[in-house]
């Protein structure tokens, strides 16, 4: 049965059955239910085109402060609840108990999660966070965040990056989240693969 991915899961509760999210090239698209034989797990998440698929069950959950990679998973994953799977798979801990970014100290290719190299992390202040990206000669940053109440276009206003003087670096990618609890920045780049 497909039903619309952003569904309540606590309506589902009562139903025997497995609940696959789809995502296709990482938007989420659709849920099915497969029920009887067509069960093998409790909950899947699946990409396409490539069909890899992640099934399991909830792992301990480990909590760091950022390391040298930060992984930002699939909304599959995110909406079937396999982040401590696919953070147990990666050797990976979670910023937060509440947030769905995850970091370890060495890359580990995975299609169900983008990776990025972190240069920086520190708790979040925007004057520092310009500081830092000044010094680094970045001329723009992509945001992203989890967690924060700021938002992206905002943060790139008040950042004021087009005041960069000389050749620019690369863009840099900056992330807004929490770490334990605290509000953190992290400043990276994507893997190159």
């Amino acid at each position: 049965m497909k039903i619309s991915p952003g569904v309540d899961l606590a309506e589902l509760d009562g139903y025997d059955c497995e609940i696959e999210f789809i995502s296709q090239a990482g938007e989420l698209k659709e849920c099915a239910l497969w029920f009887g034989p067509l069960k093998t797990a409790s909950r899947r998440a699946t990409l396409l085109p490539a069909r890899h698929t992640l099934t399991g069950r909830d792992a301990a959950r480990r909590i760091s402060t950022p390391l040298a990679y930060l992984y930002e998973p699939d909304p599959a994953i995110l909406r079937a609840g396999l982040v401590t799977t696919l953070a147990a798979q990666l050797d990976a801990y979670q910023l937060d108990a509440d947030i769905a970014y995850l970091t370890s100290d060495a890359p580990r290719p995975t299609p169900f999660a983008r990776a990025f190299v972190i240069e920086e992390s520190f708790p979040f202040r925007l004057k520092r966070l310009r500081e830092r990206l000044r010094a680094l000669r970045v001329g723009r940053v992509t945001v992203k965040k989890r967690g924060s109440p700021l938002e992206p276009e905002e943060l790139i206003h008040k950042l004021r990056l087009s005041a960069v003087s000389g050749p620019a670096e690369p863009g840099r990618v900056v992330f807004l989240t929490h770490v334990r609890g605290e509000p953190y920045v992290l400043i990276g780049q994507p893997v190159k693969t």
